[in-house]
């Protein structure tokens, strides 16, 4: 995991809110594709993200109330999760992607103890900080998938 420095939550939030703009603006592309292959990649990663998301969202509420006491483990999406989300009506899809990034947001623009956030955690990889942990397992997927999405997106040109 590298570590980031960030000035405080407010440029947390800040970073996460600009990775998703910019997978939002690669993702309007894919989802409206008439390319099969690069829209079903499109919806996949919306459901993917939808996921990963709601489950930070759950560890963070969870960290604040002091109920997590463990090494967090890494945010897997498992096939049958992915599989449910798939199979949900898009517009429910692309509200829970939306939704569970908002959250995110508000629950990081809320928090109240800086320190947890930004100190080395016991919680997360040796030496990280839970911001580091959220800004790899949220900000930095979605700059990835944003970069995937426009490669294809050129190659479909």
């Amino acid at each position: 995991m590298t570590a980031l420095v960030f000035q405080g939550k407010g440029a947390l939030v800040e970073a996460l809110r600009e990775a998703r703009e910019t997978l939002d603006r690669q993702l309007a592309m894919g989802l409206v594709s008439p390319n099969e292959a690069l829209r079903a990649a499109a919806w996949d990663a919306v459901a993917e993200q939808a996921i990963r998301v709601t489950q930070v969202v759950t560890l963070l509420f969870r960290i604040e109330r002091g109920a997590v006491s463990k090494p967090l483990a890494p945010i897997e999406v498992d096939a049958k999760a992915l599989a449910e989300q798939r199979a949900r009506p898009q517009e429910r899809l692309l509200a829970d992607f939306r939704n569970a990034h908002a959250q995110l947001l508000r629950r990081l623009e809320s928090w109240r103890d800086e320190n947890i956030l930004f100190e080395r955690s016991r919680l997360v990889a040796p030496h990280a900080s839970l911001a580091a942990w959220i800004w790899h397992v949220v900000g930095k997927r979605e700059r990835e998938l944003a970069a995937q999405f426009a490669a294809m997106s050129n190659e479909r040109n």
